[in-house]
């Protein structure tokens, strides 16, 4: 029989605050992890969570933005000094960003001469599917990225290269689905995929929590788990709460860093 459990190692959206650190998540599939974005100081999160960094088994980087990103070089960096790593590591990002990715941790001195294992960045788009003994994936495009470029068009023309891929996840586990909303332009963006889900795990930073909450009152959702938290609604979870029960929502809760959620 399979377990699953995930541990939040980082709750904020861009903007980190003094109990929240950015966002990540480690997805625990009977003893194996996937990690779910890698935002700054995911990798000492680990640590001080009792997680063993030879335990991951692939890396999942929804979009860009530095908030998601920032902390994978040293998640990488610890695996070599801290884990001695020797075992391949899947790291998939949007396709798009594969080269640009590369050479980020080639400047960082993070290439296979150095690392002691083998590190594959491989590209993640809407056709692909990852699948392994414990889970499969879908990944589907959202505008969250595209949104920011059409609000300000001088940065679209002087920066075309930059309009790169946003992606939520979509988590098969055995007989359960989990989705992982990464960031969205606004939660209609899951209407695809997000019925008959038994665990969402779902930003609040781009949108109003009424918005939110509002949008996952008509649809099939088991439990709601909060997560990439703009500062104005940090630690201000029973007023999210009871706003939820004024939409008919009970279960769902305010996610804080190192909160594990067994399911």
């Amino acid at each position: 029989m399979k377990s699953f459990s995930c541990r939040l190692l980082g709750t904020a959206s861009g903007i980190p605050t003094k109990t929240r650190n950015n966002v990540s998540t480690v997805l625990d599939v009977n003893n194996d992890y996937y990690i779910l974005d890698a935002g700054e100081q995911c990798a000492a999160s680990m640590l001080r969570n009792g997680l063993d960094y030879n335990k991951v088994k692939a890396i999942f980087i929804s979009h860009m933005d530095v908030d998601h990103f920032a902390g994978l070089p040293m998640l990488v960096k610890s695996m070599i000094l801290w884990a001695r790593r020797q075992t391949p590591l899947q790291l998939f990002v949007p396709r798009d960003a594969v080269a640009d990715v590369k050479n980020c941790l080639a400047m960082m001195y993070l290439v296979d001469k150095a690392l002691g294992f083998r590190l594959d960045i491989l590209p993640l788009s809407e056709e692909f599917e990852y699948r392994d003994a414990n889970i499969s994936m879908t990944f589907h495009g959202n505008r969250h990225i595209k949104n920011r470029f059409c609000r300000n068009p001088a940065l679209k023309d002087r920066y075309p290269d930059l309009q790169k891929e946003s992606f939520s996840f979509c988590i098969q586990l055995k007989n359960r689905k989990m989705v992982y909303s990464g960031d969205l332009a606004c939660p209609e963006e899951m209407d695809a995929f997000i019925n008959d889900t038994d665990i969402l795990l779902c930003e609040l930073a781009h949108f109003t929590p009424e918005t939110l909450f509002q949008y996952i009152s008509a649809k099939n959702v088991k439990r709601t788990i909060c997560l990439h938290f703009h500062p104005d609604w940090d630690d201000r979870d029973a007023e999210l709460l009871e706003l939820a029960e004024k939409y008919g929502i009970s279960n769902i809760e305010m996610g804080r860093d190192g909160l594990q959620i067994n399911f």
